[in-house]
């Protein structure tokens, strides 16, 4: 083994003192540039949601366009269910209100971004240092049904487990003998009745017709009051009554109703003086029917005899004795 001369020593010095200098600088320039970068804060809180897969570093979408990072990850200090995210974002980056702060998947890596969708341009932006309201995404939309669904086919197959026992089985045996016995029954049944449910159903589909034909008349009906509802004359008809209405209303109804209960007064009067004329006069009418009645008696016997005599005209004779009635 040589050993190292002094040049080399010389050298290997210089270039560990500018390899190190150029690291310096780089690295001065990146975390300077970083730091000179001005950027809004704001916070997402999730609560009852796994965020596995999301960690400090990751990417802060908004509607696919990265506008910055996860800056930090801790538990709600009041509530242990909840988790809060810290991110920031370029500056005048513009998160409104309704926006949504949604966790979505990168691809098949498992690794998780924030992605923030959303919003309308009517609504008021979010102040840095604010909470941005938080969503769901669809695939945990999607697996949240996907546990329901497991769990009501768990919940099925119990169930199915508990139908083919071997109780439940000898059951439904019993009950598939029965089933087929009540369908022979139906159908011997249905065999000797069949004229008389034709004779039904004849006379049903006759019911419905007659409902039908009645139905089409009442429509026409009901056209024709519409008709009448919606003609002049109808109108003329409820305007006059309008004008009927306003004039009696004008009127004064006391003085109405005071002359209708003088005249009914009156009547009342007249209706009673006419009966006791009536029946005054009643014995006198009586008489005079009687009177008549004799008379008329007479005049038929006076005819008769005549009829079969006409010479008592010209030779004379006995006439019947004409009563006079009392």
């Amino acid at each position: 083994m040589t050993d190292i001369t002094k040049s080399q020593k010389i050298r290997l010095t210089a270039f560990i003192i500018i390899t190190s200098s150029i690291l310096i600088i780089s690295l001065i320039i990146i975390t300077g540039s970083k730091l000179l970068k001005k950027s809004d804060i704001y916070f997402i809180r999730y609560k009852n949601i796994s965020i596995a897969g999301l960690e400090v570093g990751a990417s802060v979408k908004y509607n696919g366009i990265r506008i910055g990072r996860v800056e930090d990850i801790y538990i709600d200090p009041e509530d242990i269910n909840a988790i809060i995210i810290k991110i920031s974002v370029k500056r005048n980056t513009p998160i409104v209100e309704d926006s949504k702060a949604i966790i979505s998947t990168l691809g098949i890596t498992g690794l998780k971004i924030i992605e923030i969708r959303g919003g309308s341009n009517t609504a008021k932006r979010l102040k840095p240092n604010s909470f941005i309201p938080s969503g769901i995404s669809g695939i945990d939309v999607i697996t949240g049904k996907a546990e329901i669904i497991m769990n009501k086919i768990e919940i099925l197959i119990n169930n199915l487990n508990e139908i083919t026992s071997a109780q439940n089985q000898q059951k439904l045996a019993e009950l598939l003998v029965n089933m087929d016995s009540t369908f022979k029954k139906s159908n011997e049944l249905l065999s000797k009745n069949q004229n008389l449910i034709n004779d039904i159903v004849l006379k049903t589909n006759t019911a419905m017709n007659n409902i039908s034909s009645t139905t089409e008349e009442l429509k026409l009906v009901i056209k024709k009051i519409n008709q009448t509802l919606q003609s002049k004359e109808f109108d003329n008809m409820v305007s006059n009554y309008y004008e009927l209405s306003q004039k009696l209303n004008n009127r004064k109804i006391d003085s109405i109703l005071f002359n209708l209960n003088k005249l009914l007064i009156t009547s009342s009067l007249t209706m009673t003086t006419f009966n006791n004329t009536l029946t005054k006069s009643r014995t006198d009418l009586i008489r005079t029917l009687l009177i008549l009645k004799e008379t008329s008696e007479n005049l038929n016997e006076f005819s008769r005899l005549i009829s079969e005599d006409p010479s008592i005209l010209i030779r004379g004779g006995k006439l019947p004795e004409i009563k006079n009635p009392k």
